[in-house]
């Protein structure tokens, strides 16, 4: 089967998420996805609330939508976030890059390089990682924006054994974008199931309906990059006159 995917959710079980996990399954299953990737923010789990939250996201999965837990670990200066599905335990807090991917590749862990743009994160990569991760997103909604990144375009020209992701970093409503996975899964759906596919790489990254990596493409690159720019100037215009109604002008 052809699993429809979203990837890099975050609920209520991360400190800026905003939806509870039974919610995000809903809104989702409606939308037509068979799987939700999540990958919670590290900071605030430990070994116990790891635990809890497996089985939060056990109980709030659907007969539609299956909920699969994942991290999103940071490093020291919160520059550099990995995503990490497949491992049964936690696998620590603020800790170099290198050791993180090296732990989750000994717990045969599926790592993925998030959001490579935000705070300039590529600079930092080091190619020593390279063998320890299965993709890089090409895309992230909240990061960069309804464009693809820029950065993570270049990277997976350089490094043809990466393939590439697409989430949407959700954190709440404003985020959503028509971004999927589509996983070709061999038997039935579930968890392993899953994983056993995004080892082996069986699966493909889409975008407004169209193979993401047809955006690598100058031509479309630009016009997304122009679409991206024109969105970004009217939110912030937006915001001005929101507040400014909000608040009255000031003498």
């Amino acid at each position: 089967m052809i699993a429809k995917t979203v990837a890099h959710i975050h609920s209520v079980w991360s400190y800026d998420g905003k939806w509870e996990l039974s919610k995000i399954a809903s809104f989702f299953g409606r939308l037509g996805y068979d799987v939700i990737l999540t990958a919670e923010h590290n900071r605030t789990f430990d070994k116990q609330r790891w635990e809890n939250y497996k089985k939060s996201c056990r109980e709030a999965s659907t007969k539609r939508t299956l909920i699969i837990p994942g991290i999103e670990y940071s490093d020291e200066t919160n520059t550099i976030h990995v995503l990490v599905w497949g491992v049964s335990v936690l696998l620590g807090n603020n800790q170099p890059t290198g050791d993180l991917l090296r732990k989750a590749t000994e717990k045969n862990g599926i790592c993925v390089l998030a959001h490579p743009s935000r705070r300039k994160a590529w600079q930092q990569l080091d190619a020593a990682w390279l063998p320890l991760l299965h993709g890089l997103e090409l895309w992230n909604r909240k990061a960069d924006g309804i464009a693809p990144s820029r950065e993570a375009i270049d990277l997976l020209k350089a490094n043809s054994k990466l393939k590439p992701f697409v989430g949407l970093d959700f954190h709440r409503p404003n985020q959503l974008f028509p971004l999927s996975m589509m996983i070709t899964i061999n038997g039935s759906l579930s968890p392993d199931s899953v994983f056993d596919s995004l080892r082996s790489g069986n699966y493909q990254s889409f975008a407004l309906g169209f193979p993401a990596i047809f955006f690598k493409s100058k031509p479309l690159f630009s016009c997304m990059i122009l679409l991206e720019l024109f969105r970004g100037t009217l939110v912030k215009q937006l915001r001005h006159w929101k507040k400014k109604l909000k608040y009255g002008s000031t003498p």
